[in-house]
C-alpha cells in the first residue's frame, strides 16, 4: 500500500529535505492483538505484519506496516516515534468504532509544517 512512505516522500520533496530529515510521530492506533481482520484485508499486507488466529481470522500490525513503509521511503528510524497506546483497549483516552460501534466519538489527527 505504502501510503505513509509516499506521503513522506512528497512532503520531504516539497520542503527541500530528504525523508531522513523529517521527524515523525505515529499517534495512538489499534494494536495488533486488538485488530482482527479477514482474508479480504489480509491480502493487502505483507505476511510479516499478520498473525493467524485459531478461528481463521488474522491479527494485523498496522503500526508495523506503517513503520516499514516509512523505512522504505528513507526515514531515519531514530526520528520515528510510535505511540504505544492501543485505541481499542484504552477507553479513557481513545474512541474506538471497532469497540463501541456507531455511538463512538471521533478523533482528529494532524500534521504540522515547521
Amino acid at each position: 500500500m505504502n501510503l505513509a512512505g509516499a506521503t513522506l516522500t512528497a512532503l520531504a520533496q516539497r520542503a527541500g529535505v530528504t525523508p531522513a530529515d523529517v521527524d515523525l510521530w505515529l499517534g495512538p492506533s489499534i494494536a495488533q492483538c486488538s485488530y482482527e481482520v479477514g482474508d479480504e484485508l489480509r491480502e493487502h499486507f505483507d505476511e510479516r505484519f499478520l498473525r493467524k488466529r485459531d478461528h481463521g481470522k488474522w491479527e494485523l500490525d498496522v503500526s508495523g506496516a506503517v513503520v516499514a513503509d516509512l523505512r522504505s521511503a528513507g526515514a531515519d528510524m531514530a526520528r520515528v516515534c510510535v505511540s504505544a497506546v492501543d485505541t481499542f483497549v484504552d477507553r479513557a483516552a481513545c474512541y474506538s468504532y471497532r469497540r463501541d460501534g456507531a455511538a463512538s466519538g471521533r478523533m482528529l489527527s494532524f500534521a504540522r509544517w515547521m
